[in-house]
């Protein structure tokens, strides 16, 4: 009677064969949504990371060119260079006016990144067709 206890708890080797496979079935089916959701997530911030630098780039170029004597060609380096600083590999700057004179009111900086270039870590495709555009608009000093 006591050695059948001690036997009713351990599997047989037939129970044993049958699970072996088990984990490697469970990390297959597994393994790909995790790793699904993790590439996305880099995508997702990557992408936040982007809409935060072109902002803070547009608004750096409209600064520059406020200042008098400033020229639009001193507000897209501004602003290019903080879009570089991230890596951000294509990017279109715009300033309105082309020309900053000294009795011009405003300077518009415009700045738009496209997400289906290589300005993405993985899935590239993941917002395709996307496009960031962020504009600063700021009167000028007098």
């Amino acid at each position: 009677m006591k050695n059948r206890k001690q036997r009713s708890f351990q599997p047989t080797r037939f129970q044993r064969r049958n699970r072996q496979g088990a984990a490697l079935v469970d990390f297959a089916i597994a393994a790909p949504l995790f790793f699904a959701l993790i590439f996305t997530a880099f995508e997702i911030t990557r992408v936040n990371q982007l809409r935060n630098t072109a902002e803070i780039a547009a608004t750096e170029g409209a600064r520059r060119g406020i200042i008098p004597g400033a020229s639009a060609a001193e507000c897209v380096a501004v602003a290019t260079a903080e879009m570089t600083a991230v890596g951000t590999t294509q990017f279109t700057v715009a300033v309105t006016p082309t020309a900053i004179a000294a009795n011009t009111p405003t300077v518009e900086v415009s700045v738009t990144v496209p997400l289906d270039v290589r300005n993405g870590y993985f899935l590239t495709n993941l917002f395709a067709g996307g496009r960031i555009t962020k504009s600063i608009t700021l009167e000028r000093e007098r």
